[in-house]
């Protein structure tokens, strides 16, 4: 079988495909790239899978064939694929190593024989090439190009090019890995959080809305100042969305973000909104997909100012300081604002939670967020 002949009958090269590859990898579209290998390995079948090693199933598992493939035989692979020598041989392996049906030094098929006679005979796939493309804790997963016995064997052109693609596909596979992470990690957000009645979204840093609950979907239905539109976050008044957008793109280069939140302030005429944003550890270092983030929103009402300072007695500075202290503010922040000494913000703080009755700052928010709620 003349396989180079045949490979630019089809204007398929090993370039092309690679290109393919790295496309598959960003646009899910694998069944391409195994179809594209049966024409440039002239074999009669290709694959790609990716296996859940802890819940023993299959996340992905492409398949493409020029054969028929009767459906007892894949059956009995997937029921059965602790049995399937390749994945005995690559406990042993490593990343981006291959395997050959046709070496007798590597499968002794004396000792496979249900293998042989109930997955490769009835799939036509006795000469076979894989490749290991990725295995950690958790996952592991598959590359293969398959041909029948009736077919000729490998030749040393071929092994080239299948060893020349392979590390493109580990890479590439990676993909699959991260995704799945991120999907688990992106539901096991929406279970923690959907059972608070705080809103909140899970965006890209190009602020692209990936998740969000219902909470936030009910506070955008109502609000003015935040807002998704095509699939975007949208943020008035623009100097808060350029801040956000701002957090955002620094994520990538800043290494400490990810054990870390930042919070925005949106002083609207009657609450005030405060947006945190954490990043979500749900990509390996490796991964080239942007960093995940999650925007919870947190809304207060706007108090009526001169009724707190009547209510608590407190004077001018003491009235400053609580408004402050109610936008989140810490005392150092507070020190900058009213150019004041720590030493006096913390004397002022203590007289507004003695006035209060408040023993600290989030106790004294609540108090006031109560008194909000009997005011309007």
């Amino acid at each position: 079988m003349d396989t180079s002949r045949r490979s630019t009958d089809y204007g398929i090269t090993l370039d092309n495909l690679i290109i393919e590859v790295y496309d598959a990898a960003l646009s899910r579209k694998w069944s391409r790239v195994l179809d594209i290998c049966n024409q440039f390995f002239a074999v009669n079948k290709s694959f790609i899978l990716l296996r859940d090693k802890l819940n023993n199933s299959f996340e992905t598992f492409k398949i493409r064939s020029t054969i028929s493939l009767p459906n007892d035989a894949l059956r009995y692979y997937k029921s059965h694929f602790s049995a399937d020598p390749f994945h005995q041989k690559a406990q042993m392996l490593s990343e981006g190593d291959i395997l050959s049906t046709e070496s007798n030094s590597i499968i002794n098929w004396a000792e496979h024989q249900d293998y042989l006679n109930f997955v490769l005979k009835p799939l036509k796939s006795e000469r076979s090439l894989v490749a290991l493309l990725l295995v950690d804790d958790r996952y592991e997963a598959y590359f293969g190009v398959c041909r029948s016995a009736d077919d000729p064997p490998f030749s040393d052109d071929e092994h080239a090019r299948f060893s020349k693609l392979v590390p493109h596909v580990v890479r590439a596979s990676r993909f699959f890995r991260d995704t799945e992470r991120y999907h688990r990690d992106q539901l096991l957000a929406q279970g923690v959080f959907d059972h608070l009645q705080t809103p909140f979204v899970v965006c890209n840093r190009y602020l692209r809305v990936m998740a969000m609950n219902k909470y936030a979907d009910e506070f955008f239905s109502q609000s003015d100042v935040l807002y998704v539109e095509k699939s975007r976050l949208r943020v008035q008044p623009a100097k808060v969305y350029a801040q956000l957008l701002d957090i955002m793109e620094k994520s990538e280069s800043d290494g400490r973000f990810a054990r870390q939140s930042h919070t925005i302030l949106i002083e609207n005429m009657d609450v005030l909104i405060f947006l945190t944003v954490s990043q979500l550890g749900c990509q390996s270092e490796q991964s080239a997909e942007q960093p995940t983030l999650l925007i919870q929103f947190t809304v207060k009402a706007v108090p009526d100012w001169r009724e707190v300072q009547e209510r608590y007695d407190f004077s001018r500075k003491e009235t400053l300081i609580a408004r402050l202290l109610y936008k989140e503010a810490n005392e150092k922040d507070i020190a900058d604002s009213l150019a004041l000494e720590e030493r006096e913000v913390q004397v002022l703080v203590a007289s507004v939670f003695h006035k209060s009755g408040a023993s600290d700052k989030a106790e004294f928010s609540r108090l006031l967020v109560t008194l909000s709620y009997f005011q309007s």
